[in-house]
């Protein structure tokens, strides 16, 4: 697979270029501009491969080879060196090319309890700068039909991430959605993500969710409650 893109050089003034892939089977290789940039055989695994001193402004030439089943093979072992079921060999969606502030939001992950009428965030932070950074977190709850009403938000403490590493931040709210998420009606809120650097936005990312409780009682289970 090759596709040319063209790269502003404003995008890598202070950017860090990550190419994103759903996934790539079965063992894969990743090309920028003839130079070898990357291997992977994690096959269904999303895979983020940091671009960073591979890009040029301009036109620049990204080619990703993969293989068959047989490219997960260990002759000498007779085995396979992952796993090897699922789809046909190619490339999943989605694919991005990204460029992110060296400090940014990594992943956010959203726990809801019915219960306690309360939502806890953890927010995880990584820093592929070369140098230690302090940066504080905000939460942000929207709704979907009205994205700049703000239903509720958190701030959290200032963290620091050392260079090349990740710190995981745990904002909570005492906080139930107005509509809570139901199999005939899955009424979803957007959880917004803000890191704030000296005053200053540096990154922001939202992950969609939908207030709702499970549990299992002896052989029942229950939705928000409700056998």
């Amino acid at each position: 697979f090759k596709r040319e893109v063209e790269v502003p050089a404003a995008a890598l003034e202070g950017n860090v270029p990550l190419l994103r892939l759903g996934g790539a089977s079965f063992r894969m290789a990743l090309w920028v501009n003839g130079r070898k940039a990357a291997e992977s055989i994690q096959c269904l695994t999303p895979l983020d491969f940091d671009l960073g001193g591979l890009l040029k402004p301009g036109k620049n030439e990204l080619v990703i080879a993969v293989t068959g089943r047989e490219g997960l093979v260990d002759i000498a072992r007779k085995c396979f060196i992952s796993p090897c079921s699922g789809p046909a060999a190619g490339i999943r969606e989605p694919v991005q090319l990204e460029f992110l502030p060296p400090v940014a939001v990594e992943d956010l992950f959203v726990t809801t309890s019915v219960k306690r009428k309360r939502v806890d965030f953890k927010l995880t932070v990584v820093n592929r700068g070369k140098e230690e950074a302090e940066t504080t977190s905000r939460l942000l709850i929207r709704t979907q039909e009205e994205p700049r009403q703000v239903l509720a938000e958190a701030k959290g403490e200032a963290v620091k991430v050392p260079p090349g590493g990740t710190v995981v931040a745990k904002l909570g709210l005492d906080w139930i959605a107005p509509q809570l998420w139901d199999l005939h009606r899955p009424v979803l809120y957007d959880a917004v993500a803000q890191l704030w650097r000296g005053g200053r936005l540096e990154d922001e990312q939202a992950q969609s969710f939908g207030f709702r409780e499970f549990e299992i009682r002896g052989r029942d289970f229950y939705l928000n409650g409700r056998k």
